[in-house]
């Protein structure tokens, strides 16, 4: 992870993406926000870069997806992914998060990452919560 601001980096385990604050898409511990000079202001832009996933699934980086929600019910998730139809390639996938099952609604796939930005800012705009995440090439 590397602070946009400054650039200085820290690896890290990412084990939850919580507390789910809005226009929050991760918390770093206090020791890797200190490395990377967030403490004082508490929050910043940062780039993630994917070293390694669970399983050793391979990431492809020319794939990116919008993430507009998270589940705890499939059903839920898939009511709440139809009433996207107007925006392309709603879809849900499932995830783990510690023990627990989630279901994470998606739209768009863009293979360049500013595209993806661009539109998950128009998309956040409408709906409350959009950021841009990596996908595997499924």
């Amino acid at each position: 992870m590397t602070n946009l601001a400054n650039e200085r980096s820290v690896d890290v385990l990412v084990n939850d993406r919580g507390p789910f604050v809005s226009g929050r898409i991760i918390d770093l511990s206090w020791e890797a926000a200190n490395r990377i000079g967030i403490i004082g202001p508490g929050t910043g832009l940062v780039k993630i870069t994917v070293l390694s996933s669970p399983g050793g699934r391979k990431i492809s980086p020319s794939n990116y997806l919008v993430q507009v929600a998270s589940f705890s019910g499939y059903q839920e998730a898939m009511i709440y992914a139809r009433s996207l139809r107007h925006y392309p390639g709603a879809e849900v996938r499932k995830a783990r998060v510690g023990n627990r099952r989630v279901y994470r609604v998606y739209v768009g796939r863009f293979q360049n990452p500013d595209r993806a930005r661009s539109f998950a800012r128009r998309v956040k705009s409408e709906l409350g919560q959009a950021f841009v995440v990596e996908a595997d090439a499924r």
